[in-house]
């Protein structure tokens, strides 16, 4: 019977949380574009027109809090996230150990997380399980990072023209313009990630390419520590999940090219 990696149940309580935040944004931007649109000097002729001006000049102040309260909201949230993230990674670390150096730092192990369990434990072992996790990341996180960047342009655009279309208390407008950074800052730390995790997956090519000419019995277990190391820390670095959707979508294909990628580097 397959055991689900212990880490799992953090990671997919922190994607829940996440999913909250990514509708609360888009409600922001609703409020965010609704505000701009009352603002706007032929909408404002049509409402005095009617004789709404005061339900007007209310419902902007309305659409302005609620886009500040979301941005609270989604802040707060964004420290429970990172505590489902700590407390998982810190469970996946273990795993990882566990399936590669035969230890039980988790009380109990996956069975089927990793596709090496015919390889003996130690160092080299390590290094391949850790090989397996920085290309599936890689190849996850590159196919997050279009819809990523496509979501927080409209988010951000939307907020910016709510904040500049005037009218905004500066409480409001300090908050608005902060959800705005934090939301940009995510998006390009995403994208360094991706760097990261692919350059990492690229020096264990590297690496594994040096062990197919080998004499027998060489191992080098400083450049696999290394290499491991650097994809730990940096995975720990960008507090990023997987997008679920994804990993399910390419999950057979990936499983088929690291099958494909493991006989290419002769690890058996």
């Amino acid at each position: 019977m397959n055991i689900p990696s212990p880490h799992l149940d953090d990671f997919k309580s922190g994607r829940q949380i996440e999913k909250i935040q990514v509708w609360l944004l888009w409600a922001a931007t609703a409020f965010a574009v609704l505000s701009f649109i009352i603002a706007n000097d032929h909408i404002q002729q049509l409402i005095d027109t009617n004789g709404l001006k005061d339900f007007g000049e209310y419902a902007k102040k309305v659409f302005d809090v609620m886009v500040s309260a979301i941005a609270v909201l989604y802040a707060i949230l964004d420290f429970i996230v990172m505590r489902y993230f700590d407390a998982g990674g810190k469970k996946k670390r273990n795993d990882l150990l566990d399936n590669s150096l035969g230890s039980n730092l988790n009380g109990i192990k996956s069975s089927g997380y990793f596709s090496n369990s015919n390889l003996p434990d130690g160092i080299y072992k390590l290094g391949v399980n850790a090989f397996e996790n920085s290309y599936f990341t890689a190849t996850i996180v590159s196919n997050m990072l279009l819809k990523r960047w496509l979501t927080t342009g409209a988010l951000v655009i939307a907020i910016l023209l709510s904040v500049f279309s005037g009218s905004l208390g500066v409480f409001n407008t300090l908050i608005q313009l902060s959800i705005t950074g934090i939301i940009f800052q995510k998006t390009i730390k995403l994208q360094w990630y991706y760097f990261k995790m692919n350059q990492i997956n690229q020096d264990f090519k590297t690496l594994f390419n040096s062990l197919l000419n080998a004499p027998a019995g060489f191992a080098n277990d400083a450049e696999i520590l290394r290499n491991v190391l650097n994809y730990e820390c940096g995975h720990a670095w960008g507090g990023v999940f997987n997008d679920q959707d994804i990993y399910d979508k390419l999950n057979p294909k990936m499983s088929q090219d690291w099958e494909t990628i493991k006989n290419n580097y002769k690890i058996r």
